[in-house]
């Protein structure tokens, strides 16, 4: 590891702390040895931000930006410095391009949301864009390639045979939609690792269902004399995921409309017009006010008898998931698979597989397949950061995993996790 590596993880390290003036002295290290670090350049906007030097952080997150046009993140500092100093229109606006960049941050929507309603509190709700138009406007509507013709479609929803069976979705997706459309698929990369851990008779929980792309594979892996629950708090999701289930003759799939945590409790959820452009799998299930009630409650409350495989997907509840899943985890030792693309809850999330003695691996890998199963050879993720997650085996079983980068250490994240394994 290099000096300039070596600093940068100590600045990391004290700024995960909370010592932010030791983070910013190491950071500045960072910075002279190389004044175009990015990372530095926007750690130290960041810590500036937390130190109330404004203008220092402005200066230091536009530099990053300059240099990175698509640091999502760095638009997502700077929107809420801005927030902060009351500039809610220009917020708003680097809110949007960070959601275009980081679609399935739920803190970045949750943020945007917060910066509306202030900028309404202002000026009155009707001169300023709803949530809604604003979801729409931050939604990318790339060029796409030709797409294969559906054998179903009624108003916001269509049908296609894809690669691992029948499934219904929303047109109006970005993500997981868009890629069934046009690719008849949805993060092969992650199914062809998880493809090879499952056997005939395993017993998988999906946390975080969406509307199946996961779970029909799952259960198509285990086979009847298997078993698998799936969770998605969604209504009109979840309604998606129980076509998807029927669709492909799924008997042996328990899905439940509910959210997983750390203790039984009931949220609100909003529900989302199905009808406008969204990333409909990015929405937090945190800190709304109003929507339909919804049950949240825990793995080790499900009295499971065996678990093979838990994969969780929960737009930051990670660690609430597992927290209430300790005592099960315990008890069966499944592999654990956990998305953790956020830099900013990364350590909390490897944290918290470390404390449940298991080792942990990054599977990074573009939302983009060449050898599709439609053939489409247009890439309309070009822009977006790799799917991240976490493959986590417990430390009894001694594995080693070949051609994945292990995680290193508690400020480990995914993007210096990439720079190491290329």
């Amino acid at each position: 590891m290099s000096t300039v590596d070596e600093a940068l993880v100590q600045a990391m390290a004290y700024h995960k702390s909370g010592d932010l003036h030791a983070a910013e002295q190491f950071y500045r290290r960072v910075l002279e040895a190389d004044t175009a670090h990015v990372e530095a350049l926007y750690l130290l906007g960041a810590v500036c931000h937390g130190l109330a030097k404004p203008n220092e952080a402005k200066a230091r997150l536009a530099q990053a930006i300059l240099l990175r046009p698509d640091h999502g993140d760095a638009h997502h500092h700077l929107a809420v410095v801005l927030a902060k100093e009351g500039r809610f229109d220009e917020a708003i606006q680097s809110f949007q391009q960070a959601l275009r960049l980081n679609p399935n941050s739920s803190e970045i929507s949750n943020n945007l949301q917060r910066a509306i309603v202030q900028a309404q509190n202002r000026k009155g709700p009707g001169e300023v864009m709803s949530l809604e138009q604003a979801m729409a406007t931050s939604e990318p509507r790339p060029t796409t390639g030709p797409v294969p013709p559906r054998d179903f479609e009624h108003d916001f929803v269509a049908m296609k045979k894809c690669k691992h069976g029948m499934f219904l979705y929303n047109v109006h997706d970005s993500f997981i939609g868009r890629s069934l459309d046009l690719y008849g698929q949805w993060c092969e990369g992650e199914l062809d690792v998880l493809g090879k851990l499952i056997k005939p008779g395993d017993a998988v929980l999906d946390v975080g269902a969406n509307i199946g792309t996961h779970t029909v594979f799952f259960a198509k892996q285990v086979t009847a004399q298997g078993a698998v629950m799936a969770f998605e708090p969604q209504r009109l999701v979840f309604q998606n995921l129980c076509a998807n289930l029927a669709l492909n003759g799924l008997t042996h799939v328990i899905a439940r409309q509910q959210c997983l945590g750390r203790r039984f409790e009931t949220i609100q959820l909003p529900v989302l017009n199905p009808r406008m452009n969204a990333n409909f799998g990015a929405v937090s299930v945190q800190n709304h006010a109003v929507g339909e009630t919804v049950e949240v409650v825990r793995v080790d409350d499900l009295r499971l008898s065996r678990c093979n495989l838990i994969k969780v997907d929960v737009e930051g509840m990670e660690c609430d998931v597992l927290a209430g899943a300790r005592e099960s985890i315990a008890r069966h030792r499944p592999v654990l698979f956990v998305e953790n693309y956020s830099l900013e809850r990364s350590s909390d999330v490897i944290a918290m597989v470390d404390s449940m003695e298991y080792d942990a691996y990054w599977q990074l890998s573009s939302y983009f397949d060449l050898e599709n199963y439609f053939r489409n050879t247009v890439n309309v993720f070009a822009a977006y950061h790799p799917e991240a997650n976490l493959l986590c085996f417990h430390r009894s079983e001694r594995k080693e995993i070949r051609g994945l980068p292990k995680v290193i250490g508690p400020h480990d994240n995914w993007r210096l996790a990439l720079s190491r394994h290329g």
